[in-house]
């Protein structure tokens, strides 16, 4: 489906590992400049390898998903889930617009992310 802005929209919602990509590398946990620097290292050897691609059609998804990830529910052991009732609020004060008929993709790619980013922070609590 092909949106006024030219982007070719996915028919179905969907998400294929892009987002979850993404969503692994904002959320896992990273080695501290002090592990780096005992390997004779620094932050600066592995500035590249993080770099994650977001396709143009996964673009609002990923800045809806940016803009909320720092907004979860937390249960006793961490995060259990995004905090919804946060979303339109929070998307409003950083001036993100999603068009009505682009939420039913934009809400399946945020829960995709945020259960990449669940699995994600938890296994990096068990480490």
């Amino acid at each position: 489906m092909e949106a006024a802005d030219g982007v070719v929209r996915r028919a179905d919602p969907a998400t294929p590992g892009k987002l979850r990509r993404a969503a692994r590398e904002l959320h896992r946990s990273r080695p501290k400049d002090a592990e780096f620097a005992a390997l004779g290292l620094s932050r600066a050897d592995f500035a590249h390898d993080d770099a994650v691609e977001i396709w143009p059609d996964c673009e609002l998804s990923f800045r809806v998903y940016d803009a909320i990830s720092g907004q979860w529910r937390m249960g006793p052991g961490g995060p259990v889930a995004l905090d919804n009732c946060a979303i339109e609020p929070t998307l409003r004060m950083a001036g993100i617009r999603v068009p009505d008929e682009q939420w039913p993709w934009v809400y399946a790619d945020i829960k995709t992310m945020e259960a990449e980013a669940l699995r994600t922070i938890h296994e990096s609590n068990k480490q």
